[in-house]
């Protein structure tokens, strides 16, 4: 794949070549990962240039609703953004295609990461199960919402 071009951006959405980022623009999607989950404890911080809410990866239980973690995010707007979700199984499968190159590589490490798909549920229309995708293995599985996993908000306008 070629022409691949990624814009780090500070945590109001200024771009930036300092290595404390908080989010990458893919320029071939359109789309904005957020470097880190961000610790709840962050998610009441005001931002500012300097913030630093991506100081270590943050697991989820689907149980501790990571989908609150996109709601959080969207109040702060994060990265200038007000618009984030949790990633699709199709959004995590299409970064794989192209993460090898290492474009992404400070945002997915070789391990597995919640998308917002479910894919198991029960007769009462309970969703036990999520998508989940393996950056090391290149597989993506059903999980069970009692699984600890990353997430990375994505954010697509």
């Amino acid at each position: 794949m070629t022409g691949l071009s990624y814009v780090k951006l500070t945590s109001v959405g200024i771009p930036t070549l300092d290595s404390n980022y908080a989010c990458i623009a893919d320029g071939s999607t359109g789309y904005v990962w957020s470097r880190y989950g961000i610790e709840a404890a962050d998610l009441s911080s005001d931002l500012d240039d300097d913030s630093d809410l991506s100081g270590a990866s943050v697991e989820y239980m689907w149980g501790a609703s990571p989908d609150a973690h996109a709601i959080a995010v969207n109040k702060l707007r994060y990265c200038g953004r007000a618009d984030w979700t949790l990633p699709t199984i199709t959004d995590l499968l299409e970064v794989s295609d192209y993460e090898w190159l290492g474009a992404l590589s400070p945002l997915f490490e070789h391990i597995k990461y919640w998308s917002s798909e479910a894919c198991w549920v029960d007769a009462d229309g309970i969703t036990l199960g999520h998508w989940a995708y393996d950056f090391a293995s290149g597989a993506s599985d059903c999980l069970a919402d009692t699984v600890t996993l990353e997430i990375r908000a994505v954010s697509k306008n």
